[in-house]
């Protein structure tokens, strides 16, 4: 709805999902705004998953707040009032006021197609079925293409608490709704002062600057009383709470995915190698299912707001010269340039191994929660090409063979490092249908810490060079787990003399378990 209306003004707007199934915002958090885009407006919307009064709730508006070059509108549970911050409060999902779907079909037609079902008549009329609550599918047939698997009829996730829709469809338009009301606010202000002063407008009407810094000076003043401090000061993470943090990861969506993965900080072995996708997008073209359409009859909002005819000089239709240069455009895949890793502290040291590979659910493809793009999945093994939901937890997998992995972590300026891993991986040899044996890779997330890891078990970090060893008793001791299945190490809590460049290289061993030991790095965070 909102994409032609800032076309009009000349403006690209840019829609991201960055919801995980199952998971909080923590993980995100950690990283700052990198993994979020920088955004000019966030919605927190984690309710299955966390307290809107929450500690992580809380950490995320503020590293929202601190972390980007803008402070964006923050649309949540309306909590976070003590941190300056300008939000609103937006139940997205409430059906107060709506109209009640009738039993009767002819009467149920004079009910707009967009409100039918929402509320229902009778029970009988299973309105909470996943038949009517839910339009997604997984393939239609096309000519010129066939998937190399078959497809399923219907995505998966289609719980009972979730969302159809309906409920997304109206919650976008509420949204819409908030942001037009800003922009003709914006209009009658402009012209209001435009009238009165003349043009051009002065700068104290639209520049920001000061209002950002307003906004963090009030949350900085009450870091040591928010529930994101009382939270994080368990695990000695306040800092969290009032200083910008920056991250890396394999987890998507994300946005920027090339520049923000883990894989571009990955330093080369010596042949070049770095862990790299085995698997390729097979399609990359829209999929348009028929029942997604507009009903017949029904009103084209997204139709009406575009009608007006435009020139070229008023749509956006690539990325910006300043955003291509610091990121490159999402088309191209991350490229890591062999000839300026810098080999410092740990060239006659340490050595990049070889037994590193990008996990198996790392999504192939350019996820970064937009529509923008097609690929996202799109992999041959992939049984349901028409999903498009871009949720996957990545990583770099190694085991007690691999050796050592090298990040190269740039202008860390408190001297805060953290890594998010995963204990839980294991594998077993299966015989399939008598044929040789292969490995099958596993997840045991009933079993906590890092039980999954035998008694031998060693994993060793180097800083610049300088390497710390913990074996299993320790590992139970430095590991832990602020949220769901966010599993933390601290790596570094030393400031640098001043703003410097930092290598980190980890390794997993267990010397008398054949390397039968797994870890999954997904993210590394710094400060």
């Amino acid at each position: 709805v909102m994409e032609p209306i800032f076309t009009r003004l000349g403006m690209k707007l840019r829609t991201a999902n960055f919801g995980r199934g199952g998971l909080g915002t923590f993980q995100d958090t950690l990283a700052g705004t990198d993994t979020y885009g920088d955004p000019d407006i966030l919605v927190w919307d984690s309710g299955m998953t966390e307290d809107g009064k929450s500690g992580a709730a809380d950490a995320f508006s503020r590293q929202a707040i601190l972390a980007g070059t803008r402070v964006p509108f923050l649309i949540n549970h309306g909590w976070f009032s003590d941190t300056g911050a300008d939000f609103a409060y937006i139940d997205i999902l409430s059906m107060e006021g709506f109209p009640v779907t009738p039993q009767d079909e002819k009467k149920r037609k004079k009910i707009p197609a967009p409100a039918q079902y929402l509320k229902c008549e009778t029970s009988e009329m299973n309105c909470k079925s996943p038949n009517i609550r839910f339009n997604s599918q997984c393939w239609i047939d096309t000519k010129d293409f066939t998937p190399p698997k078959n497809q399923l009829k219907v995505c998966g996730g289609r719980a009972s608490w979730h969302p159809g829709w309906r409920e997304h469809q109206f919650a976008g338009r509420r949204l819409s709704l908030l942001v037009l009301e800003g922009l003709e606010k914006a209009v009658e202000l402009w012209q209001e002062k435009i009238a009165s002063e003349g043009c051009p407008l002065d700068g104290k009407y639209w520049h920001v600057s000061k209002h950002y810094d307003q906004i963090r000076e009030t949350t900085m003043k009450s870091v040591e009383d928010s529930a994101c401090f009382k939270w994080l000061a368990t695990y000695g993470l306040e800092i969290v709470c009032g200083t910008p943090m920056h991250g890396k990861t394999e987890f998507t969506p994300r946005a920027n995915p090339d520049y923000t993965s883990l894989r571009s900080i990955v330093r080369p072995a010596a042949n070049g190698y770095i862990p790299e996708f085995t698997t390729q997008v097979v399609y990359d073209k829209p999929i348009v299912f028929p029942d997604q359409e507009v009903p017949k009859g029904g009103v084209d909002v997204r139709a009406i707001a575009g009608s007006r005819r435009l020139d070229n000089s008023g749509i956006h239709t690539t990325l910006s010269k300043t955003y291509r240069k610091v990121f490159g455009t999402y088309n191209n895949h991350y490229k890591y340039n062999y000839s300026s890793a810098k080999l410092r502290a740990l060239e006659n040291v340490l050595t990049p191994g070889l037994g590193w590979e990008i996990y198996a659910h790392t999504s192939v493809g350019v996820c970064d929660g937009t529509t923008e793009h097609y690929s996202c999945k799109r992999s041959a093994d992939n049984d349901c090409l028409g999903y498009d939901h871009h949720d996957s937890r990545g990583g770099i997998y190694g085991d007690g063979t691999s050796g050592w992995i090298i990040f190269d972590l740039k202008n860390v300026i408190v001297g805060r490092i953290v890594m998010k891993l995963e204990t839980w991986h294991h594998e077993e040899l299966v015989r399939k249908k008598g044929a040789r044996k292969y490995k099958k890779r596993q997840r045991g997330l009933k079993v906590t810490g890092v039980d999954h890891w035998p008694d031998d078990v060693i994993l060793d970090y180097a800083i610049d060079g300088h390497i710390k060893s913990l074996d299993k008793a320790k590992l139970k001791k430095e590991i832990y787990q602020p949220q769901r299945v966010v599993q933390l190490l601290n790596l570094l809590n030393k400031k640098p003399n001043k703003p410097k460049d930092i290598e980190v290289a980890v390794r997993l061993r267990c010397p008398t378990s054949k390397g039968a030991c797994y870890v999954n790095i997904n993210h590394m965070y710094w400060a």
